[in-house]
């Protein structure tokens, strides 16, 4: 078989806001949640007169399946992206051709890197050091990733820069997302009906939301949005994903929104690498990989314990460690359902 008899059928990529309003009901049409819901960023006088440069950073491995959607979604943004980046790992099906084809007739820049993740890193270590990789070729004051699988809700773009317009001083925004099946059929489930956060978020002191988060995954990088500018040296540690290192990163210097609202339609299938269908959240799995890999255990709680030493707030650097040293014996889990509210 000829590479040419491997290429997908081109796609006509809607090249103007009009068309990509136009195109919005092929992926939205089956209304995962009422439109009412969905989270709209307020308009702030002259705010036409600003201009916030955006990048979409996103990783592939062999996502033929469902990366054709996940990019038109992304052309159908009501405030287009100004580049996008994608990192590609050693993909072996159609995703390049699929890539190539985008980066022909996308309505802004793509840029498509090779991995640079040596052979054998493992996965957690691979998938954070591809973004990492991503974002250092950004040129966007606001990064927003992108999986290879999921569905872009159209106005991701304006709602996530304007989190960071209203609020400058943060690093990291991270949004909810509508859980949906590898037939794009919604599932009844969100994000953060899997990890939920208090609240009473803002109204919690510094060193309370930083335990929390110690305790608690509560962002999902396919939803969430960075300044790297403000990030300062966020290197992610060996065995960290990037998302989870991020959420840490920002809370100790006290730049993490846990934002209201959907902007993304999140998928789960059989062939994640990582993601909701992998995870495993259960005390005992926890205890085992405490008995198994206490090298990396011990490893995780230098990390957090220097994160906490450089935070210039006194609370993180204080709860740092004791609070992660609980949740790497198991003491602390990765999902609580009594997390409506944090007590004072």
């Amino acid at each position: 078989m000829t590479l040419q008899a491997l290429q997908p059928p081109s796609i006509a990529w809607p090249r103007d806001h009009a068309a990509a309003r136009a195109a919005e009901g092929r992926y939205e049409s089956a209304e995962p949640i009422d439109r009412d819901e969905w989270p709209t960023p307020p308009l702030r006088e002259g705010q036409d007169d600003v201009h916030v440069r955006t990048t979409v950073v996103a990783v592939t491995h062999n996502g033929a399946d469902f990366l054709q959607q996940q990019l038109a979604s992304i052309e159908r943004q009501f405030t287009l992206p100004d580049e996008a980046v994608v990192v590609d790992d050693n993909s072996t099906d159609d995703t390049i051709a699929i890539l190539r084809d985008y980066q022909s007739n996308s309505s802004f820049p793509v840029q498509i890197l090779r991995s640079s993740a040596p052979k054998g890193m493992p996965v957690y270590s691979r998938v954070a050091a591809n973004f990492t990789q991503g974002v250092a070729s950004a040129s966007g004051r606001v990064v927003l990733f992108a999986d290879q699988d999921d569905l872009w809700l159209p106005s991701r773009v304006d709602i996530q820069t304007e989190v960071f317009l209203s609020r400058p001083s943060l690093s990291v925004v991270a949004h909810d997302g509508v859980v949906i099946d590898a037939l794009d059929a919604d599932t009844g489930g969100t994000l953060r009906g899997s990890f939920p956060v208090p609240s009473n978020w803002w109204q919690l002191r510094h060193e309370q939301r930083v335990r929390f988060v110690m305790r608690h995954p509560v962002g999902t990088g396919a939803a969430m949005a960075i300044q790297p500018a403000r990030l300062g040296a966020w290197a992610v540690p060996p065995g960290w994903l990037h998302d989870r290192w991020l959420t840490l990163h920002a809370v100790a210097f006290d730049g993490l929104e846990l934002a209201r609202g959907a902007v993304i339609r999140y998928r789960v299938h059989d062939s994640q690498a990582v993601g909701l269908a992998g995870a495993d959240r259960h005390l005992c799995a926890r205890i085992r990989n405490v008995t198994r890999k206490p090298r990396q255990v011990l490893d995780k709680l230098a990390d957090e314990s220097r994160l906490g030493r450089t935070s210039p707030h006194r609370g993180a650097r204080s709860l740092v460690l004791p609070t992660s040293a609980a949740v790497m014996l198991g003491f602390g889990s990765a999902r609580d359902d009594s997390a409506s509210e944090f007590p004072e």
